[in-house]
């Protein structure tokens, strides 16, 4: 069977251009997969499109299936006579265009949103049978009890108001029905919107990398109204939160703080949240990333009360028995990183395309990360130079010491030598073309999807960097770039590199 590659851009919604400070899925969105057609890529990867919380943060989100109202495009709905010019007088979006202003966002999205719903025909067709399905019900009920809370955590709710029953809910849509029916209208102008340009993408041939975030805060609609899903003690709270175990890179083991999830519990429904949660993003998205895939097999829990990270134990999953009827669906496994041998044959088992950095690989000199070479890599591989979670490439390169920089380069040398590339070692002291030919490794692997960011196409520096883990900052999840970073020669130097290595489109 021949061997298709797909090759595409990592780059969230949020880092879009735009005049309203955030990345939105009008013109700009449309911009950069034409921007993608013309440079022969044949992908966008995304990170998850749910509501984000006070982090900011892609992967902990209000809802496992309320869509980020931050992503609609005001110009979309001025154009469906929703909005108007006076209604943008007197706010200010951004301090700085490269930078999203999250508490400026937050401030002005209901504000403007509000207003297209009291204009918007409450009787419109497709509307009330948007409606009808019940799908966003939860989140919206959720999102009206929190504004009438001050948006505080569900925990801190009025003790009337903190425990969800079938009395609450009849309160919740006797009382705050339009409030509800307000948060219904985003998640149905999202689909909209959002529906509208995945069509374009599949007309340019630009297929969507959506992703699924494996855990959620504490402080969401999935917790607060489907408790039973996950494991809370009789007065739904943790007793134990997720981690990660003492390893290389962070001696003292790692605190994630979300809740569990209660297998036993969902083993005796069929698995059925989770599915629904595969199937949103199997329509939503082309291809779907499941973040923390491993978590599937095991996961490690730390008692809540326990102040050292190091007195945890796994907890095991479901394994494969969650996905016997998406065993051919167009699933990627998400788990960067090293992991236990166990973890990495359950991962395997699964056959899905599993998720590869070959950051660490060209940097560091321990064996073990050998098998992300780019030469190593195989075919049923999603190849990363970094990620989100990672420094920019150029700026990897620059704070290398001498001696580092020695290494990386012989690295260099020699996967350009494996993989056939041509070198011009006069050029060598140039950080540009380190980088250049960084990218050139990933595109020549075998690796079946190749992903390279945004900012590494670019040749951006540090201050591109999209996410420090383990830090709340201003700088995170906030970079964006400007329309006017795009010009010709990026366009014709990127196709040559992608038709050279990747011509198969």
């Amino acid at each position: 069977m021949e061997r298709k590659f797909e090759t595409g851009i990592l780059l969230h919604i949020s880092s879009l251009p735009g005049r309203y400070g955030i990345g939105q899925i009008g013109q700009n969105a449309y911009n950069f997969i034409d921007f993608l057609s013309e440079a022969g890529f044949t992908y966008w990867e995304i990170l998850p499109l749910n509501q984000t919380s006070f982090s900011n943060s892609p992967y902990q989100t209000l809802s496992a299936f309320g869509l980020n109202q931050y992503f609609i495009d005001y110009d979309l709905l001025v154009k469906d006579g929703l909005l108007n010019s006076r209604d943008f007088q007197g706010i200010k979006f951004f301090d700085d265009a490269r930078k999203v202003n999250f508490q400026k966002i937050f401030a002005n999205s209901d504000k403007l949103l509000f207003r297209a719903y009291k204009r918007f025909n409450k009787n419109n067709i497709d509307f009330i049978k948007f409606k009808s399905n019940n799908f966003y019900l939860s989140y919206a009920m959720y999102m009206a009890l929190k504004k009438k809370n001050d948006n505080k955590a569900w925990y801190d709710f009025r003790l009337e108001e903190r425990y969800f029953n079938e009395d609450l809910q009849e309160e919740i849509l006797s009382n705050n029905s339009e409030i509800v029916d307000y948060y219904l209208f985003l998640q149905f102008i999202f689909n909209k919107q959002w529906n509208a340009l995945h069509e374009y993408a599949k007309r340019k041939n630009i297929k969507i990398i959506g992703e699924i975030p494996h855990f959620l805060d504490f402080d969401s609609a999935s917790v607060f109204t489907n408790s039973e899903e996950f494991m809370l003690n009789k007065f739904n709270l943790m007793d134990v939160v997720a981690g990660f175990p003492p390893d290389e890179f962070t001696k003292s083991g790692q605190r994630w703080g979300e809740p569990l999830y209660d297998w036993n519990y969902m083993k005796s429904t069929h698995y059925k949240w989770w599915k629904k949660r595969i199937h949103q993003a199997l329509d939503l998205f082309d291809y779907v990333k499941i973040n923390h895939f491993s978590g599937f097999y095991k996961v490690y829990g730390i008692p809540f009360k326990e102040k050292s990270n190091k007195e945890g134990k796994f907890y095991f999953g479901p394994g494969l028995e969650l996905f016997k009827e998406f065993k051919d669906a167009p699933i990627l496994a998400s788990d960067l990183g090293v992991y236990d041998k166990d973890v990495e044959k359950f991962v395997k088992s699964t056959g899905y395309t599993t998720l590869k950095t070959t950051l660490l690989s060209l940097f560091k000199t321990k064996k073990i990360y050998e098998k992300f070479l780019p030469s190593a890599l195989d075919y049923n591989s999603f190849a990363y130079i970094g990620n989100h979670d990672n420094n920019v490439l150029r700026d990897r390169i620059e704070i290398l010491s001498i001696n580092e920089k020695e290494t990386f380069v012989a690295k260099l040398i020699n996967e350009c030598k494996n993989l056939n590339i041509e070198l011009e070692k006069n050029k060598l002291n140039s950080n540009r073309y380190l980088s250049i030919k960084v990218i050139e490794t990933l595109l020549a692997s075998k690796a079946h999807f190749t992903s390279l960011m945004m900012q590494d196409v670019l040749n951006e520096g540090k201050d591109s960097r999209m996410n420090t883990p383990g830090t709340y900052s201003d700088n995170n999840w906030s970079y964006r770039f400007l329309n006017s970073d795009f010009n010709g020669n990026l366009v014709r130097n990127i196709k040559s590199i992608i038709e050279r290595y990747r011509p198969n489109k």
